[in-house]
C-alpha cells in the first residue's frame, strides 16, 4: 500500500491523502505510534492541536471508506505492482533507445518519472550558459516538446514534476497493459522527430 514496505520500514508517522478520497472528496489523514499520538493530543490541553476545514464531514469519511475497499476489492496494489514492473521494463527500453535525450527512468509502483537531458545538452546550446538569461529560458524547453507533442498528437498527459528535467508517468491504478502500449508506442514516435524541429515549432506558436 505504501512505499515504505518495499523496504521494511516501519515509520514513525505516516500521512496518506489524495487516493484516500478516490478522486471525489478532500480527506487526509495520518498514522503515528501510540506513543507519539499521546504526546501530540493525550491531554485535554492539546487535544485540539490538529484541526480542520472539513473535519467530521461524513460523506468524506463514507468516500473514504468506499476508495479502500475498491483498493482492496479489484486488487490495485497488485495491479500497480505488476504494471509498474512492466512500466518500467518499457521505459527502460526507451531509455537505452534515446540516450541523448533520456538520462535515467526512476520510481516504484506506478509513480515513475523520466529523468531528461537538459535543454542544452539535446539542442547543443551550451555556450548560452554565458547569458544567463536566455539559458534561463531554454532550460524548459525541451521538456516543454516532451510534454506538449503527446497531448497534442496522442492525447496524453504529462507534466514536469519539481524539477524541469523530470517528466513524471503516474497513470491511473487500474492501467492495463494495452494502455501502457499505447503511451509507449506515442513517446517512441515523438522521440523519432526531430525534436529541433519540434522545438522551434513550439516556440513560434507560443510566440
Amino acid at each position: 500500500m505504501f512505499s515504505f514496505e518495499h523496504w521494511n520500514i516501519v515509520p514513525d508517522i505516516v500521512t496518506f491523502s489524495k487516493s484516500l478520497g478516490g478522486g471525489k472528496a478532500s480527506i487526509a489523514g495520518y498514522i503515528t505510534k501510540p506513543n507519539i499520538f499521546k504526546k501530540a493530543y493525550g491531554s485535554l490541553g492539546t487535544c485540539p492541536i490538529h484541526t480542520t476545514t472539513f473535519g467530521g464531514l461524513g460523506e468524506e469519511c463514507a468516500t473514504a471508506i468506499e476508495a479502500l475497499n475498491i483498493i482492496n476489492d479489484e486488487a490495485l496494489v497488485e495491479n500497480s505492482k505488476a504494471q509498474g514492473e512492466y512500466l518500467y521494463s518499457q521505459m527502460h527500453a526507451l531509455k537505452n533507445k534515446y540516450p541523448q535525450y533520456i538520462k535515467d527512468v526512476r520510481g516504484i509502483g506506478l509513480l515513475a518519472s523520466f529523468e531528461l537531458r537538459n535543454s542544452s545538452e539535446v539542442f547543443g546550446t551550451k555556450f548560452l550558459k554565458k547569458f544567463s538569461t536566455i539559458d534561463e529560458m531554454m532550460v524548459g524547453l525541451f521538456p516543454a516538446v516532451i510534454v506538449s507533442e503527446p497531448f497534442k498528437k496522442y492525447h496524453i498527459f504529462l507534466y514536469v514534476g519539481g524539477r524541469e528535467d523530470y517528466l513524471s508517468v503516474n497513470p491511473a491504478l487500474i492501467v492495463c497493459k494495452e494502455e501502457i502500449d499505447y503511451f509507449i508506442k506515442s513517446l517512441d514516435a515523438v522521440l523519432q522527430q526531430n525534436i529541433l524541429s519540434l522545438a522551434l515549432k513550439l516556440v513560434r506558436n507560443t510566440l
